[in-house]
C-alpha cells in the first residue's frame, strides 16, 4: 500500500482533548496514533486566541507538524420557501428572532454560528443526521417556529437537500419565512497551509 503524502488531522477546538474512545465517544485511535499527522487543523476557534496548550497537547507525538486554526463564517441567507425572497447577508440576523432547524452531527455548532451571527434564537429543533425530512416533519417545524413568534426561519444548506424530497418549495407553507445559511471555512494562514500542502504533494512524487 502506498504511504499518504498528505495527512491533516481536524479536531473541533472545545472537543479536541475530551472525546472517549469508542465505543463510548466518538475517538476511533488512542492519542499516540496523532504522531502520524503531518499537520493539525483547529476548528471553530476563536480570532486572536492561540490554543498554544491544545496545540502542545497534540504534537506530543508529531513533534514539528504546524497546527493550523479555523473557524465557519456566514456568508449568506439563501432563500429557500414557497416564494422565493432576495438573499438576506448574515448582518440581517442580528437582533432577530429566529427559528432553526437542522439534522446535523453537531446541531450546537449550527446554532452557535446563527447566535455569532447575532441572531436571537427563539426555537431550535434538532433532527437525527442526514435526516430526510417528511411533511409532518414541516408541519411541526412551522408550527413550533409559528408558536415562537419567529421572524426568520433558518436551517442549512444539507438540510434544505433533505427537504426537498418529500417537502418541495411549492408544499412549504404555514411558516415565517425560510432560508438557507450558507458559510465558508476561515483558515488562520490559509496561506501557509497551502504552501505546506504544495510541499508535501511534491515531496510524495519523488
Amino acid at each position: 500500500m502506498p504511504s499518504r503524502g498528505i495527512s491533516i488531522s481536524c479536531h473541533r477546538r472545545e472537543q479536541a482533548l475530551c472525546e472517549e474512545p469508542l465505543p463510548l465517544g466518538r475517538r476511533r485511535e488512542p492519542f499516540s496514533a496523532l504522531g502520524r499527522a503531518g499537520a493539525f487543523l483547529l476548528t471553530r476557534t476563536k480570532p486572536g486566541c492561540e490554543y498554544e496548550a491544545l496545540a502542545r497537547r497534540l504534537t506530543r507525538n508529531a513533534s514539528g507538524a504546524p497546527v493550523f486554526r479555523s473557524r465557519v463564517i456566514p456568508t449568506q441567507l439563501r432563500s429557500a420557501g414557497r416564494v422565493p425572497e432576495a438573499a438576506l447577508e448574515p448582518q440581517a440576523l442580528s437582533g432577530r428572532k429566529v427559528a432553526a432547524f437542522c439534522g446535523l452531527g453537531n446541531p450546537g455548532g449550527f446554532f452557535t454560528t446563527l447566535e455569532g451571527a447575532g441572531a436571537d434564537l427563539v426555537a431550535r429543533m434538532e433532527f437525527r443526521d442526514h435526516h430526510r425530512y417528511s411533511l409532518d416533519d414541516w408541519w411541526r417545524i412551522a408550527a413550533e417556529a409559528r408558536e415562537a413568534g419567529a421572524e426568520l426561519l433558518v436551517t442549512t444548506e444539507k438540510d434544505i437537500v433533505n427537504l426537498a424530497a418529500e417537502v418541495p418549495p411549492e408544499m412549504r407553507t404555514g411558516a415565517p419565512s425560510l432560508y438557507a445559511l450558507t458559510i465558508e471555512l476561515e483558515i488562520d494562514e490559509e496561506g501557509v497551509l497551502l504552501d505546506w500542502i504544495e510541499r508535501r504533494i511534491e515531496e510524495s512524487k519523488r
